[in-house]
Order: structure tokens, then C-alpha cells, then sequence
């Protein structure tokens, strides 16, 4: 669509196109990189699953466990008075639940750094 005579000055005749390309454009860039593949045996492939699933149990349990330690010693804190429950409770069952808390996170913690020591191992042993 073309106009003709759009805020010229008088005698002059400017055109004004309004067409364009329809459609998408697309620009091609091309690029590189290099990859590098590591030979994994089954074998390590499921230790990887071992560890990946015994640390993420771990973890689960230690803020399950620090939780409801951290339940008890809340309620224990603002309550007037203690029933021989509550007593119990903070004195001797939130430790443990603490202690327990903290040996599970400890297991989670090997069980990340055994799973890089075993992805670490792969990565010495390839060559290439």
C-alpha cells in the first residue's frame, strides 16, 4: 500500500510504503562446543542412585527429627506449667531427637561425599 502526497511540501510528492516482510524471521547462528562423554558402569551408575537416595532419606529424617524437637522444646518454653508428659518430653525425648537429628544429617552428608568421591573417580580415570 503506497501513499502519495502525505505532509509534502507543495510540488513534491513523498511515497510511503507501509509493506513489509510477513512472516517470522529467522537468523542462523551457528555454534560449537565441545562435549565430553564419560564411560560409566552399571555398577556406578547405581551407586550413584544408592547415594543420591540415602542422603535425600537422611536429610528427610534429620529435619523430620529436628522438627518435632524443635516442637516439644517450643512447647515447653511457653507453657506455664509441665505435665510429667511434657516433662519427659523436653528433658530426655527432644536430646535424643536432637542427637538423632544431628547423626542423620552426618549420614546424608557422607553420603553426598562418598557419591562425588565416586563421580571423582570416574572423571581421573577417563582419559581423553
Amino acid at each position: 500500500m503506497t501513499q502519495t502526497g502525505a505532509t509534502s511540501p507543495p510540488g513534491e510528492q513523498v511515497q510511503v510504503s507501509t509493506e513489509s516482510t510477513r512472516g517470522a524471521t529467522i537468523f542462523t547462528s551457528y555454534a560449537a562446543r565441545e562435549v565430553k562423554a564419560y564411560p560409566v558402569f552399571e555398577s556406578e551408575i547405581n551407586s550413584f542412585s544408592v547415594f543420591n537416595g540415602l542422603a535425600m532419606i537422611s536429610f528427610s529424617i534429620a529435619s523430620a527429627l529436628f522438627a518435632l524437637a524443635a516442637g516439644i522444646i517450643t512447647s515447653a518454653i511457653f507453657a506455664e506449667t509441665l505435665t510429667p508428659a511434657a516433662a519427659i518430653l523436653t528433658k530426655f525425648v527432644a536430646p535424643i531427637l536432637i542427637i538423632a537429628s544431628l547423626v542423620a544429617l552426618v549420614v546424608g552428608l557422607v553420603a553426598n561425599v562418598k557419591r562425588a568421591n565416586v563421580w571423582s573417580q570416574i572423571q581421573k580415570e577417563t582419559k581423553g
